[in-house]
């Protein structure tokens, strides 16, 4: 088994898998992002119950980005908070 291995081992290569296999690219649609999930994400990081970097994870799993980038490209701008 293990010759095997050391005799596949040249081509692990990007499109090759750990077992020879050819790897084959696959498209990923990111989901819509869930607002519902960014804004428990953020009440958890004001509340301390979750660390910065979970939260930071946490949003960017929810959509985040996609939200920011959606917003910049709408022309949004805050409006001032009394």
């Amino acid at each position: 088994m293990e010759s095997r291995r050391i005799a596949n081992a040249s081509r692990e290569t990007p499109l090759f898998g750990a077992r020879g296999r050819s790897v084959v690219a696959m498209s990923f649609e990111r989901p819509v992002a869930d607002l519902a999930k960014l804004v428990l994400a953020w009440q958890e990081f004001e509340s301390g119950d979750q660390a910065p970097g979970r939260v930071l994870a946490d949003l960017k799993k929810a959509g985040l980005p996609e939200v920011l980038k959606q917003l910049v490209e709408s022309g949004w701008t805050p409006s001032p908070t009394a």
